[in-house]
């Protein structure tokens, strides 16, 4: 993977704090079977797809795309090639804060937060 992991962090802040607003969006909550959420997810295309999630023992162990640590959470980054890595092992997963995808611009086009509750996506993401 070329992109560093900073870069996607930095990016994800400046969301988080309102510095970047997700043009074309919309928002909303998800009522429903998170695995069927997920599937729906990794079938899109995208640039890269990035999980936040809190540090879990077995995680730690698995063989995933890039991961680091930070106040106590990890962090997986995966591109289009290697999303099915990331999904095979989906389940493993206790808790998701959040998942964002960035297209080849690295412009967010899709984000869930509290274990997926919270949604916003583009209509980019829709296409």
């Amino acid at each position: 993977m070329t992109l560093d992991i900073d870069k996607i962090i930095v990016l994800i802040e400046k969301i988080e704090k309102g510095l970047i607003e997700i043009k074309n969006r919309i928002d909303g909550s998800f009522i429903g079977d998170k695995n069927n959420f997920l599937e729906v997810i990794f079938q899109k295309r995208f640039k890269y797809l990035f999980i936040q999630t809190f540090k879990d023992k077995d995680l730690i162990s698995l063989s995933l795309p890039k991961k680091e640590y930070k106040n106590n959470l990890m962090f997986f980054v995966a591109n289009e090639k290697e999303r099915g890595i990331l999904f095979q092992n989906i389940e493993k997963f206790k808790y998701i804060e959040s998942i964002y995808i960035f297209d080849n611009e690295l412009n967010c086009v899709f984000y869930a937060n509290d274990n997926l509750e919270d949604v916003t996506l583009t209509l980019e993401f829709l296409k």
